[in-house]
């Protein structure tokens, strides 16, 4: 799931994305498009228990990756902070006016492979970091956006994060981690949202990190 920063505000796609195929067909489940010039609150009816928010626009890992290793290894080595790590606990907030949603992830650091000097990230610290599209609870309403990273409380992940101007992370890029210590796609919600190629897809971690830690002190050297 790779956003390298040279496309985080372009949004180049390789993948056609329906979400409204993918929504569960249920009658607590409400389905809306996304107004900016409306907050969701003020959209809640009496009878809402879940409502999906449907934004034309393309989940957060849903971009142009790259068939070469290298290169692929090369764009993640240029995130801030690049860790493994348990996932503690996640929630979400309204954004944007109270029109969209965003998700929040607490971890705790397992392995710190590369970060910031203004930042604690050494193993056993806890970190929380963003991502566009998420869930929420508004009013007693659960809301969600129309596709986002489903990460798992308990579960580990490689992930790299960029560093936002007020000292905040966000989630650039990540893989869910196998028992078997091979790298997998973090889970997106609904499931039936099929992510890019990958070329760290079934690689082991320990490969991986010795990769990205050689291009990343390459990179400084230049």
């Amino acid at each position: 799931m790779l956003i390298p920063k040279s496309v985080l505000s372009v949004g180049l796609v390789i993948a056609i994305w329906t979400p409204a195929f993918c929504q569960p067909h249920d009658t607590n489940v409400r389905v809306i498009e996304w107004d900016p010039m409306q907050p969701l609150i003020s959209r809640l009816t009496s009878d809402d228990r879940v409502v999906i928010v449907e934004k034309h626009s393309f989940p957060p890992g849903m971009v142009e990756s790259t068939s070469d290793i290298n290169e692929e290894i090369a764009n993640l080595a240029t995130t801030d902070l690049i860790v493994v790590g348990e996932i503690l606990n996640i929630g979400g907030s309204l954004i944007d006016g109270g029109s969209w949603i965003e998700g929040h992830v607490a971890i705790r650091v397992q392995n710190s492979i590369k970060s910031p000097k203004t930042l604690n990230a050494a193993p056993g610290a806890t970190l929380t970091f963003s991502h566009l599209n998420g869930q929420t609870t508004v009013k007693g309403v659960e809301v969600r956006a129309g596709s986002y990273p489903a990460f798992r409380t308990g579960s580990r992940y490689l992930l790299f994060l960029n560093e936002s101007g007020n000292g905040t992370m966000h989630f650039s890029a990540g893989y869910a981690i196998r028992a078997d210590q091979t790298l997998n796609w973090i889970q997106m919600f609904p499931s039936g949202v099929e992510p890019p190629v990958s070329t760290l897809l079934e690689k082991k971690l320990a490969d991986v990190i010795e990769r990205v830690v050689s291009a990343a002190r390459r990179q400084q050297q230049r």
